[in-house]
């Protein structure tokens, strides 16, 4: 096996253009589990853990920008993401364990594309911009457009994902999720919302949901029936024609959608 580490964003980047099959090494907690399968002997490792440009959190223009190597851990410690981006901070909290929390970054959770994914819901209601940059220059796309599928995005062989920028939000905002443990869990049901109220109605509902569909959705056939006013049970008649989930070994497409429905209604 072939193992580079370059020092810059610039080194990277060259050499993903001449390796565009090579695997990129992040954190690693995904990467190193699944090694046997993604790693054969002729395989080229890009171990691009201490990029200076892909670390940590920067405020400018009213916009946060995290980068793709922020640690799961610094995420959701985090005051500035704590005070402005709850669902996010949330959606750390209840992210694996703490050993995994200090390793898992940003990035390798978005470019993992699990549709259980917990960073990904709060991303989503943030209207999240995901940053790529390749030797031919850089692109940014809307967080929705990134995910193509389960274990598939947008971002192309010679690209690599540097961060992403969330506007400051208005409103308020929340993480939820229920897994089959109380750690160590991928999402049984997850999901993010954010929201406005003013005279008692809302002014603004956002929510996205995950493990319930190919990809985070969008649950905006609810979030307009509750605008327009409409009861909440019939909210959820409509909820069902957002998502479209799957049985697997972690639960029956029946019970996720009872769990949803049950986690929104409350």
């Amino acid at each position: 096996m072939k193992y580079l580490r370059p020092a810059t964003l610039l080194e990277a980047v060259k050499l993903q253009s001449v390796h565009p099959q090579a695997r990129l090494l992040a954190g690693g907690t995904d990467l190193m589990v699944r090694r046997t399968t993604w790693l054969k002997p002729d395989a080229t490792l890009i171990d691009i853990k201490a990029l200076p440009e892909l670390q940590g959190l920067q405020s400018e223009d009213h916009r946060l920008w995290i980068g793709a190597l922020t640690t799961v851990e610094t995420l959701r410690t985090s005051p500035i993401v704590r005070e402005r981006f709850p669902a996010l901070a949330q959606a750390g909290d209840r992210f694996a364990g703490l050993q995994i929390r200090h390793r898992a970054t940003l990035g390798g959770n978005l470019v993992n594309a699990s549709p259980a994914g917990d960073l990904i819901p709060p991303l989503y209601v943030y209207q999240a911009r995901v940053h790529l940059a390749s030797a031919a220059g850089s692109r940014t796309l809307a967080i929705v457009d990134f995910f193509r599928g389960p274990g598939v995005t947008a971002r192309q062989p010679d690209e690599i994902l540097t961060g992403v920028t969330l506007p400051y939000p208005t409103g308020e905002s929340a993480f939820f999720k229920v897994g089959n443990r109380e750690a160590m869990a991928i999402s049984v049901v997850n999901g993010a919302l954010r929201w406005e109220v003013a005279e008692g109605r809302f002014r603004d509902l956002v929510v996205a949901a995950g493990a319930v569909a190919p990809t985070v959705v969008y649950c905006r056939r609810f979030t307009s029936a509750l605008l327009e006013g409409r009861p909440l049970a019939k909210a959820l008649e409509a909820l069902e024609a957002d998502i479209a989930p799957i049985d697997d070994l972690r639960a029956s497409a029946w019970y996720r959608r009872r769990v949803l429905a049950r986690l929104l209604e409350d």
